[in-house]
């Protein structure tokens, strides 16, 4: 096998749509200044005291989903007024333009003087110019658009928080652990008792009456100890608690990060790193596959295998060829596989239609005859099951393309860039425009996201009853052909109800009208996949013609010749659609850009429907929406002024800053060039033809209209508000969202069946002396899991798998009606509370989480685990046991593993032909059933992914590959020591991740030879470099047969010179680099402590692990049973989590703080940014992040200004900066950047470091002293370090 790409957070980031400001519906300035709204807001955040304090998630959180980096760009400077980004009111246009620049009445002159003043002409058209501008300004726009789920979860966790942080306590609770427990009390190893104590928190509170968890009394926070009654009242005037606080939980991270955001993403078959390759030739075929679903389906396309623990847990995947995928990446590739079968049946039962008759000859000038159309109802028919068939999978297909460019602004916003990526995507927003000169930022879908500009792209009906006598078709044909750019990715009915109307009344007959009337004349099935079995492959003939007679359309045509023509132009639109999204090719590849706009709108969108779906909400009414928008807005504009105040006004990379406001209104006009990012603009003709608009005000509409354009019959006999795309739009009526928890909790528990005895006597409960309950909604008050109408709510509303109306593919799951609020009768009551604690308990479940792991920390996975590592020596296949050929010895080495449960083997001795039957013979009892290995190829070795004898095997159910490779030792034979990396995953845990090191040492050539030992010495202090100084970014264990023992032997083996220093045991363990197993367990530490194991023996056979592990049951296991002539030796090893620090090297000491002449200073010298970090500084970015694994951050490019001098670009903009995340307002971060600081002023010469800023104070390689900073940002929260021009060059800086 293969091993598996490894994930690098710093390379591929965890991705989610960036939500820095999030703008859902109501953007019109009423909406924004309703008084009723901002006060239910204000009130319930006032009431809760939680992280809703108007806090800015500035600096040291590790989260690639706020602006820690961005808000860190060595450009914050202090915030007032407008400045800050004061919120607009019903008076100020949608920037803060106007307000800026006084009376803007189109005064060209006077506003292009102004902003020249204020950041320079150069400067600022440079910025500009960069394609990470176009690309990031895009993806930010829609993502500020489609978040309907923040509002709801961002006050939901205002109660939840509340009851945590508040000091009232309900007494008896927590006897046992019940959900309300959880929700008055915060688990001592949660992601949020660890998220605060990063930021600075330390809580204080009863631990004595609830095992594992806190009810706070107290928070410390700089020293000053806070009672939890008077913490919101401190929040409201200490700034550095508001941050510390919201870092505890922040609702617009959590709401991307947490694990109910991970099964959204495995529904729609997503992933979290990015699918398309960095090799140019390859980009348009790996976006076309995404799009597709089959870029990592196994190749006979069969669902994987689950492979289920004791206790029936999914622990992970396995294809026909028993390759390993972890439990989150098999279930998503199964749910693409259920989907390809799905597009497989659609397209088995429509048939291969292949008419190639499109819109120009629906509209040539004979083309209207009353019989233009063969059969009516089959084209009727096809055309409702494609706008059902389009509401799965075409949505699906459009969801994955278009979060591609979302995951791809984050590279760039992380300096992981590439440039032909850059190129890339930017070229299918830009490069292709339309006939009209159209692109990706003038699409309509972008159009509505962006500034409000209603469109209704499924109504032809104008353009197909508008021809005169004598008209050429043609420019009818054109304007088709454009408005199909917009209407070909409509995820419903694709033609308005106008037409429809039209039809159905020709349909239909007499006075009848409407779709239920033509539905029942043609017999149509509401469902895709009951209509396509009764559709057969009726269509394959039916349509032998779309046209016949030469009659032309006349003034006063009929209504019957309208609606036949009508047809015959929705036919030829659908037919090829429904094949398309059929064969999963609804991107082709040969999209223009405005075409890529209106997909990249209409799959975020989508992706909108599913998240908020998935997290509990409702479908919305237009009326329900329309009050859900208004009380978004305000949620909204609550972030936008968090984003404001953490960042510099001069930062381009937000839209709510000064400059990036500016710049988003002229990413449009950007994005018409088509070398977008070279420096060859007019000036004389961008100011003129640009800068004049400059403060005008953008148009807005009210919810009620934006949200009200999609013509789709399921949804209008609802009012159902979605978008023109016929997205769905999902909220939680405003009076809903301010019930209490509890008081949802307690409407969840009320509906129980009392439990009596075979004599009809109550059966008491010992835990709480009351008659014993079975509930009818959840397990228990202790166990949320959905049971009987909760759980049947729960499959119909929000893991539903079809659209609302189809009620046949999935009967199971009804119409779906009863998910759309208000309508679910005399359930409605009951419906409305399983929404909210649906999402209650998915955000209380978010608190608990580890985000920067993606990892559920109820079974203490912050700790790590304790697995079972073993060294053993199989013996070679040319030798064998007396009655014990190789077969037979293989199985009792195999036996021996299983038998006694070990998770990790270091194998020495293992052959090409044992190492084939171990991994590829489960059936025949062997390992593979159990143990995947590396490496997996069996031949002579000469392969670096070969090896002759030496292998690594672990329980695949409990680890994952991440990295492996190799290193030639000396020993004969391509002999070679495996260094792999694993990931613990058990339980769903993902980490930690440590190295296994396996090796095997010679034994001596000959008798009094210098040559083995000579070879041991010298593959022992390679070991013992290559951990010390390469494998420092986790610990590490180290089997092997060393051919050495704990002393120095008269026999053979003896170590070089015969000291004992140079025993293997001795090299490893020298300076405390590594510690035996047998030492750990009994706390023995130092240079070779011991002369003979716990075991009592003195043995060749060693395991060494890192002193920051722990181990017992030291174990040996005599020879011969086991098949081998070596003993097998085994250690229980507990490792480190992923959040523990390691012992750092300790050449970190205070240097002098001298400047350093040796290091040219290079200022930025250009008006062009780089695109991305330089070479040098990824180079110096990866050593940092070796060195220091509790560095999560570091990012560094950002195409800005300088902030002291605005003329000029900051050294972030040409890529040589970096922003080392750190907090100095806690021990540990302050002590890791002062390790930082120091390493890099000590390397200033080697590293070309020119420039360090960090924690009020600066070094300069031109200036002697460790100076005073007075900068605007005292660079807390990260260690700011530039690198030169040569440094920056550099491939391999500080390698």
């Amino acid at each position: 096998m293969e091993p598996p790409k490894k994930y690098q957070p710093n390379i591929e980031p965890d991705i989610r749509p960036d939500l820095q400001v999030v703008h859902v519906g109501g953007q019109s300035s009423a909406e924004r200044d309703n008084p009723e709204v901002a006060k239910q807001l204000g009130d319930s955040e006032n009431q809760a005291g939680s992280s809703k304090f108007g806090v800015a998630n500035s600096g040291g959180e590790s989260t690639p989903e706020r602006a820690n980096l961005d808000t860190v760009k060595d450009a914050e400077t202090s915030n007032n007024g407008y400045w800050a980004g004061k919120s607009r009111t019903s008076e100020e246009p949608r920037s803060t333009r106007r307000k800026i620049t006084g009376k803007l009445t189109g005064r060209k002159a006077a506003t292009g003087g102004l902003i020249g003043l204020i950041i320079g002409i150069p400067t600022i058209i440079s910025i500009m110019l960069s394609p990470a501008l176009v690309i990031q300004q895009f993806a930010e726009t829609l993502t500020k658009e489609f978040n309907d789920q923040l509002t709801s979860i961002d006050m939901r966790s205002t109660y939840l928080l509340k009851k945590k942080y508040h000091s009232t306590f309900t007494k008896g609770v927590c006897s046992p652990v019940t959900i309300r427990c959880k929700y008055q009390s915060i688990r001592e190893k949660s992601g949020l008792a660890k998220r605060l104590n990063n930021a600075g928190v330390t809580i204080e509170g009863d631990k004595s009456a609830i095992p594992g968890r806190v009810k706070p009394t107290h928070f410390v926070y700089e020293g000053k100890r806070i009672p939890a009654s008077k913490l919101v009242a401190e929040a409201k005037i200490n700034p550095g608690l508001r941050r510390a606080l919201r870092k505890g939980y922040d609702p617009l991270y959590a709401a991307f990060s947490d694990r109910k955001s991970g099964d959204i993403r495995t529904r729609v078959g997503l992933k979290k790193s990015s699918n398309v390759s960095s090799n140019p030739d390859e980009m348009e075929d790996d976006l076309k596959k995404t799009a597709a679903g089959t870029d990592d389906i196994p190749e006979d396309g069969q669902k994987l295998k689950e492979i289920k623990d004791q206790d029936g847990k999914v622990t992970g995947y396995e294809d026909s060829s028993g390759t390993y995928y972890t439990p989150e990446r098999g279930a998503t590739i199964n749910s693409l596989i259920d989907e390809i079968n799905g597009r497989k049946e659609l397209a088995d039962a429509v048939g291969k239609a292949a008419t190639k008759s499109f819109l120009k000859g629906a509209l040539t000038a004979t083309a209207f005859g009353a019989g233009a159309v063969d059969s009516t109802c089959t084209v009727w028919n096809m055309i409702r099951l494609a706008g059902f068939a389009a509401k799965i999978y075409q949505q699906r297909q459009l969801i994955r393309y278009g979060y591609e460019f979302v995951k791809f602004a984050h590279k760039i916003k992380y300096g992981d860039a590439k440039t032909d990526e850059a190129n890339f995507f930017l070229s299918k927003l830009t490069a292709n425009p339309n006939s009209e000169g159209k692109n990706a930022l003038d699409s309509q879908g972008y159009r509505w996201a962006a500034y409000g500009d209603n469109f209704t792209p499924g109504d032809f009906s104008t353009t197909v009853t508008d021809m005169k006598p004598g008209d050429d078709s043609t420019k009818y044909l054109d304007k088709l052909m454009l408005q199909n750019e917009a209407s070909r990715y409509v995820n419903g009915q694709l033609v308005s109800t106008s037409i429809m109307a039209k039809i159905a009344g020709f349909i239909a007959g007499g006075d009848s009208n409407t779709v239920e009337a033509a539905d029942n004349a043609c017999h149509f099935v509401k469902s895709w996949k009951g209509q396509a079995i009764v559709f057969g492959l009726a269509a394959a003939g039916a349509v032998v013609a779309f046209f016949t007679g030469g009659a032309s359309i006349t003034v006063g045509a009929t209504a019957q010749v309208i609606a036949s023509a009508a047809l015959g132009v929705a036919f030829s639109l659908i037919q090829p659609k429904l094949m398309d999204m059929a064969k999963g090719e609804v991107i082709q590849g040969d999209e223009n850009s405005n075409e890529v706009g209106n997909a990249a709108v209409s799959g975020l969108g989508g992706y909108n429907a599913e998240t908020a779906q998935g997290r509990g909400l409702g479908v919305a009414t237009q009326e329900t929406y329309t009050a859900y928008s208004q009380l978004s807005s305000q949620v909204a504009a609550k972030y936008a002024k968090e984003d404001r105040d953490s960042r510099s006004p001069f930062d381009p990379t937000s839209s709510n800053t000064f400059i990036g406001g500016i710049l988003a209104s002229f990413t449009p006009y950007l994005a018409k060039t088509n070398t977008v990012g070279v420096a060859s603009l007019s000036l004389a003709s961008f100011v003129t033809s640009n800068l004049s608009t400059f403060g005008m005000t953008q148009p807005t509409i009210a919810a009620s209209d934006k949200y009200n354009k999609c013509d789709d019959p399921e949804y209008d006999k609802y009012n159902l508000a979605a978008d023109p795309f016929c997205n769905l739009r999902y909220a939680v009526p405003v009076d809903d969202l301010k019930i209490d928890s509890e008081t949802v909790l307690d409407y969840m528990l009320s509906s129980y069946t009392l439990v009596f005895d075979e004599a009809g006597k109550p059966v008491i409960d010992p835990a709480t002396g009351e008659q014993q309950k079975i509930y009818n909604w959840i397990e228990s008050p202790s166990d949320p899991t959905p049971k009987g109408d909760y759980a049947d709510y729960v499959k119909k509303c929000f893991t539903r798998q079809n659209s609302i109306g189809d009620e046949l593919t999935d009967p199971s799951e009804g119409s779906g009606e009863e998910c759309i609020i208000g309508k679910g009768g005399a359930n409605e009551e009951r419906n409305k509370m399983f929404r909210l604690f649906y999402i209650d308990t998915s955000v209380e479940d978010g608190m608990d989480e580890d985000f920067e792991t993606n990892e559920t920390t109820t079974s203490d996975n912050l700790t790590g685990g304790t697995f079972r590592v073993a060294t053993f020596n199989i013996l070679h296949p040319s030798d064998n046991l007396p009655g014990c050929l190789v077969l037979c010895r293989l199985d009792r080495t195999t036996s021996t593993l299983k038998n006694n449960q070990i998770d990790i083997v270091g194998f020495q001795e293992m052959r090409g032909e044992q190492q084939k039957a171990f991994h590829n013979s489960g059936s025949q009892g062997y390992g593979a059933d159990v143990y995947d290995t590396y490496p997996s190829k069996y031949t002579n070795g000469n392969d670096p992914d070969e090896n002759v004898e030496t292998v690594v095997g672990w329980n695949k159910a409990k680890f994952e590959l991440v990295s492996a490779h190799q290193k030639g030792v000396k020993y004969e034979g391509n002999r070679k020591v495996n260094i792999v990396k694993l990931r613990y995953i058990e339980n769903g845990a993902s980490g930690p991740e440590f190295y296994v090191l396996n090796t095997h040492d010679p034994v001596d050539k000959r008798a009094d030879s210098e040559g083995g030992p000579a070879d041991r010495k010298y593959n022992n202090e390679l070991y013992y470099n290559m951990i010390k100084n390469d494998l420092t970014d986790a610990p590490v264990i180290m089997t092997g047969d060393f051919n050495s023992k704990m002393t120095v032997e008269a026999s053979r083996n003896k170590p070089l010179g015969g000291k004992r220093e140079n025993l293997a045991y001795c090299i490893l363990t020298r300076n405390n680099l590594l510690i035996h197993v047998s030492d750990a367990q009994q706390g023995k530490s130092g240079d070779c402590p011991s002369e003979k194991d716990a075991a009592g023996g003195n043995r060749v056979d060693h395991i060494f692990i890192s002193p920051t592990m722990k181990a017992t049951n030291y174990t040996v296991l005599n020879k011969h049973a086991n098949g081998s002539d070596h003993d097998t030796v085994y250690s229980d090893v507990q490792i480190p989590g992923a959040s523990d620090s390691f012992n750092l090297s300790s050449d970190y000491s205070t240097p002098s703080f001298a400047k350093n002449p040796a290091v040219e200073v290079d200022e930025p010298n250009t008006t062009k940014c780089s695109g991305g970090l330089t070479i040098g500084a990824q180079s110096l970015r990866e050593v940092i992040l070796s060195k220091w694994p509790a560095i999560k951050d570091i990012g560094g490019y950002a195409c800005r200004a300088n902030t002291a001098n605005p003329s000029e670009l900051s050294v972030h903009a040409v890529g040589r900066a970096l922003d080392i995340m750190t907090d100095a307002n806690t021990p540990a971060g302050l002590k890791t950047g002062d390790e930082i600081r120091n390493f890099l002023i000590t390397n200033a010469e080697p590293l070309g470091v020119q420039r360090v800023i960090w924690n009020h104070h600066i070094w300069s390689a031109n200036i002697d002293g460790w100076r005073a900073y007075t900068g605007p940002d005292p660079h807390t929260s990260h260690v700011h370090a530039e690198i030169n021009l040569e440094a920056s060059r550099n491939p391999k800086l500080g390698n």
